[in-house]
């Protein structure tokens, strides 16, 4: 999981678990409340990066490039 760096409250925390069910999430809002103004627009950059195999930092690095 990769947070952008424009993402209210970088870098994001997360919310894991495995009971009763796995799973991962970005949570900006997990423990704090977050205010914005009625119809206005919020745009969070994420980036997921699934591998079947080890990777090399190169290779790493470079999917996690934002820019």
């Amino acid at each position: 999981f990769v947070d952008h760096p424009s993402n209210p409250r970088y870098p994001t925390q997360w919310f894991v678990r495995s009971d009763p069910y796995a799973c991962a999430s970005f949570a900006f809002m997990f423990d704090q409340e977050y205010q914005f103004q009625p119809e206005a627009v919020l745009n969070l950059t994420y980036r997921m990066i699934i591998a079947d195999g080890a990777l090399s930092r190169d290779t790493i690095e470079s999917l996690v490039d934002l820019t």
